[in-house]
């Protein structure tokens, strides 16, 4: 049956994934995320896995991304995916993230961590990484969320399809998505925009801020983000926007 919507406050959500910073360079990635955000006055922004690309990152990146995730002043969510996952190595793990302002919340608990930010009437469970491997299963555990709050559940992994044979690391099922209670399902690991809804459960793949070797129709390579309106009359609405289209080089 589906869910009473309209006692709930609208909500703007930016939901990003795979942006794979190595290098102080490649954080012009992340700025181009941020100026998008402040851009769709988002009043929330979901990083779903692989913030950093391996756990060799100079400092200076950690760094440079911690100012920009707070100077976008824009609050946060990051769930550690499996080029960052919290395994003691992890830039994630580093004593900067530990002082990052109030508008930064890093998912950490490997069994899985409820975030509610009720000022903006949203309740977002996560389920750390800790191992990349086929008995990782990101949508393990998740608990009812409130009702009252709109619910947003964030996971890293493969997405497989019915009767498709699970054969790869951190694998979400098609019956899993199925029967989650959640207005939306945030995904990463895959570095393009997919839709993989099941029934009422809207749940998509963000796309890559870099997709490398997938142009848009003029030949420019260009990477996404999904912005998401949940509206109370007619609940959440995904689009496909290419970041900052107007500064590409």
């Amino acid at each position: 049956m589906p869910r009473d919507i309209k006692r709930k406050a609208k909500l703007k959500v930016l939901h990003t994934s795979d942006v794979h910073l190595t290098t102080v360079d490649s954080c012009k990635y992340l700025e181009m995320i941020a100026d998008t955000a402040k851009r769709e006055s988002v009043d929330l922004v979901l990083i779903v896995g692989d913030l950093f690309d391996s756990s060799r990152v100079e400092p200076d990146v950690v760094e440079r991304a911690i100012q920009t995730l707070t100077t976008m002043d824009i609050k946060t969510v990051i769930l550690p995916g499996n080029h960052d996952q919290m395994d003691g190595t992890s830039p994630l793990e580093a004593a900067a993230f530990k002082d990052m302002g109030s508008t930064i919340h890093l998912v950490t608990e490997v069994e899985g961590e409820l975030v509610r930010l009720a000022d903006l009437g949203v309740t977002i469970w996560g389920r750390a990484m800790e191992e990349h491997s086929p008995t990782f299963q990101p949508l393990r555990g998740i608990p009812s969320l409130d009702d009252g709050d709109w619910r947003i559940a964030m996971a890293h992994g493969f997405h497989v399809s019915r009767g498709e044979m699970i054969d790869r690391s951190s694998p979400i099922l098609a019956e899993e998505i199925a029967a989650l209670d959640v207005d939306y399902l945030a995904l990463g690991h895959v570095h393009v925009f997919r839709d993989v809804s099941e029934g009422n459960v809207k749940a998509y793949y963000s796309g890559a801020p870099d997709e490398g070797d997938f142009v848009d129709k003029l030949g420019v390579s260009v990477g996404h983000v999904a912005v998401i309106t949940f509206d109370p009359d007619f609940g959440p609405e995904i689009f496909h926007m290419p970041l900052l289209e107007d500064k590409r080089e």
